[in-house]
């Protein structure tokens, strides 16, 4: 079962920008976004739209 990345929610498209890479102000220019670095992904999973793998505390098991 795959669980939607709560960051973007399950889109893949950073949430700040909205995918566009640049964030805009009226009162200055448009820069990078901050969020992403400029890629319009969403940060925390990388894009794909799926929860990021955590790994688990504990044993570890082989």
């Amino acid at each position: 079962m795959v669980t939607a990345c709560a960051g973007c929610n399950g889109t893949g498209v950073c949430p700040r920008c909205l995918g566009r890479g640049v964030e805009e102000f009226p009162w200055r220019d448009a820069t990078l976004c901050e969020a992403c670095g400029g890629q319009g992904t969403c940060r925390d999973c990388a894009g794909s739209g799926e929860a990021p793998l955590v790994k688990p505390d504990g044993p570890t098991y082989t």
